[in-house]
């Protein structure tokens, strides 16, 4: 799914800091960045075996 949005120059300045942390793409960053709020938030359940602890 392609998703299109604006973002504030506050937001745009942030997600290009993760970008070049992570050294990955904007859309990258921004996958993540999604995808962190949504399991930090409970709408997102990690697989089973990323939530095993056990190395």
């Amino acid at each position: 799914m392609l998703i299109s949005f604006a973002l504030a120059t506050d937001e745009a300045i942030a997600l290009r800091r993760m970008a070049a942390e992570m050294n990955v793409e904007l859309p990258e960053a921004a996958q993540a960045a999604l995808r962190d709020w949504l399991v930090g938030h409970g709408y997102l359940e990690l697989p089973e075996a990323a939530n095993n602890d056990e190395d």
